[in-house]
């Protein structure tokens, strides 16, 4: 594998924080705390209860509400996203006060506490030198400092908020790495996001249009099967072909939907633009520190993986 500053590069950061954190948890004998089975509902994905006690966490002492959530969640169906924060409420995790929703005592608890055992199995890992995640956390640190003054980042809505579960800096510097690379992925997040933007895509459309484009995707069937666990119907889905064909991005063919030149060039600038802004703050490290962190972050996933699976 090669260092690009592309989707790859940002792909590896991802790999090896999540390989890191389950190849923890799996070899770690400490207590597991008794949690409650909902905690695993739909867990790793952004429509799932786990994600929103995390968001919920991020947002205090604010409340959060479907509309902030879905500011970042711009896949999921708002219907989805509605029921869920409803069952939690309904199980005394949060507290509905019109539209907001209050993280109770209960609701901060089951978080701390899969939080703190996370912790503990992230600190007694040592499968990988720790010198590799004092460079990981020092450099990846600079980059999102940086992202948090940049004049060339033009949103820090997911980042600052995701900032707000940052360990100390005196915190073990594989804890601090595993939050940057949370961080890197809300970075990640607003550089899409704010590429998007001009669009204006509705929730349904916009991922809709990445797999048409992708070719993956010609029919609402297909997109049924690709992203039916965002909460969307195959009516709802047919309902965004027929925009993306309105928009002038895609259009109807005999076996489906295809992107149009339009819609191409779209897309195109979508990625570009998502890369512009996303690797805009990575200016802060040199040459040498890019192969450092890169070099780290391949030792983290190769070391975790096969501990992981």
């Amino acid at each position: 594998m090669e260092l690009r500053l592309d989707s790859s590069f940002y792909d590896l950061a991802q790999e090896a924080g999540w390989s890191l954190t389950a190849a923890a948890l799996a070899a770690y004998d400490g207590q597991a705390p008794d949690l409650p089975p909902l905690l695993s509902f739909r867990k790793g994905l952004a429509e799932s209860p786990s994600w929103i006690l995390t968001q919920a966490i991020e947002f205090q002492p604010q409340p959060l509400s479907v509309d902030r959530f879905m500011v970042r969640a711009v896949y999921s169906a708002p219907g989805l996203v509605n029921g869920l924060f409803e069952v939690l409420a309904a199980e005394g995790w949060l507290e509905r006060r019109g539209s907001d929703y209050l993280l109770t005592p209960a609701g901060q608890d089951i978080y701390w506490a899969q939080r703190d055992h996370q912790d503990a199995a992230l600190v007694a890992f040592d499968r990988v030198a720790a010198p590799a995640f004092e460079t990981l956390a020092a450099n990846l640190g600079r980059v999102v400092g940086a992202a948090m003054v940049s004049e060339d980042v033009p949103s820090r809505w997911c980042l600052a908020r995701s900032r707000n579960r940052a360990p100390s800096e005196n915190a073990k510097p594989v804890l601090r790495f595993v939050q940057l690379v949370d961080d890197l992925n809300a970075l990640r997040d607003d550089a899409h996001l704010s590429a998007m933007g001009k669009y204006a895509l509705p929730p349904a459309a916009r991922e809709a249009f990445g797999f048409v484009c992708a070719g993956a995707a010609r029919t609402a069937d297909d997109l049924r099967e690709l992203i039916g666990y965002r909460g969307f119907s195959a009516e709802d889905l047919l309902e965004s072909l027929r925009y993306l064909a309105g928009a002038g991005l895609v259009e109807e063919a005999v076996d489906g939907f295809a992107p149009t030149e339009s819609g191409v060039r779209a897309r195109l600038d979508i990625e570009y633009l998502t890369d512009a802004y996303y690797y805009a703050p990575w200016s802060i490290l040199g040459d040498r520190d890019m192969e450092e962190t890169f070099e780290a972050l391949l030792a983290v996933r190769d070391a975790c993986t096969e501990v992981a699976v």
